[in-house]
Formats: structure tokens, C-alpha cells, sequence
């Protein structure tokens, strides 16, 4: 049987094969990388985020509650769609329904949002759908970013970009 490509494939067929040390050294190498991670956000100024498409369960870092001042009870991929600039909801829909097909390899896209104030914030979203066996995405997690401050800095002064075109 050929190895896996999934790490957490191959790490439960570890299990299954190995005895106790392997189960611990699997729990160490677990509680890094989760160490990892939480550094990885907290040294970021992005909100994460993980949509599990089969549940319809959207689950969201504490930066991103922070960033909108959505109660982490109340969220949900229909609420998160309905804060949408009505301008910018088409784009969004399209661009997330042609990533959930396979039509590319990322989501990226930047958007306009209203906070729970009804504020409206310009974020850049990047995410990545986890496909199971069949090729069907099963969830979706990224991480997104408010660019309100830079677009704001881009409408004065129009000619200049931050040195970026």
C-alpha cells in the first residue's frame, strides 16, 4: 500500500502500528505544533478562521471577533455573508463558489464588511478549501485581514500605492 500524502493520514496509521512512546512522541509533536500556530496568529494581525462545509459550522479566531465584535455564538456563514457590501457580495459568491469547485488552487479576495456596529471595513481574505478523497471541499480555513487603513491611505492620495502597483 503506498504511503499517504496526508500527514494526519499517515500519523494515525502510526498510531495504529506503533505502541506508547510513538502515541506520545505523536502528543509532543502535536502540543508544538499547536504552539506553533498560536505564535504564528498572535504575531499576525489576522483573524483565522475554519468553515466545516459539511456542517455548515463556521468556527473564528479571537482576532477576527475582535476585528467585528460578532458574538462567537451568533456566527455563521449566512450572518458573515450578510454583512457583505452589497457591491462587493456577487464577486464573493463567485469567486468562493469557483474555488469550492476546484477552479483554483486559493481564495483570495478583498471585500468591504460591516463590524457589528455596522461600520464598514475593507478586508483581504486568503483561504484554502481541504478537499476529501472524492475531491469535493469539505472545509474551508483562512485567515483574514483589515486593510481599512491602507485603502483609506490609497483614496488620498490616489497616485501613490505604498510603492505597491
Amino acid at each position: 500500500m503506498p504511503a499517504s500524502s496526508d500527514p494526519a493520514k499517515r500519523a494515525r496509521a502510526s498510531v495504529l502500528e506503533g505502541g506508547d512512546g510513538e502515541i506520545e512522541d505523536l502528543k509532543r509533536r502535536l502540543a508544538e505544533s499547536e504552539e506553533r500556530l498560536a505564535l504564528v496568529t498572535e504575531a499576525t494581525s489576522d483573524g483565522v478562521y475554519e468553515w466545516n462545509i459539511e456542517t455548515n459550522v463556521l468556527t473564528v479566531g479571537p482576532k477576527l471577533f475582535a476585528m467585528f465584535g460578532i458574538n462567537p455564538h451568533d456566527i455563521t456563514p449566512g450572518l458573515w455573508a450578510a454583512r457583505i457590501h452589497p457591491e462587493d457580495g456577487i464577486g464573493y459568491r463567485a469567486a468562493m463558489i469557483s474555488h469550492l469547485k476546484g477552479e483554483s488552487e486559493r481564495f483570495r479576495i478583498v471585500y468591504r464588511i460591516r463590524n457589528d456596529e455596522g461600520v464598514e471595513r475593507w478586508v483581504a481574505e486568503n483561504g484554502v478549501a481541504v478537499r476529501g478523497d472524492d475531491g469535493r471541499a469539505v472545509r474551508m480555513v483562512g485567515a483574514i485581514n483589515d486593510i481599512t487603513e491602507r485603502k483609506q491611505a490609497e483614496e488620498r492620495h490616489p497616485d501613490h500605492h505604498g510603492g505597491r502597483r
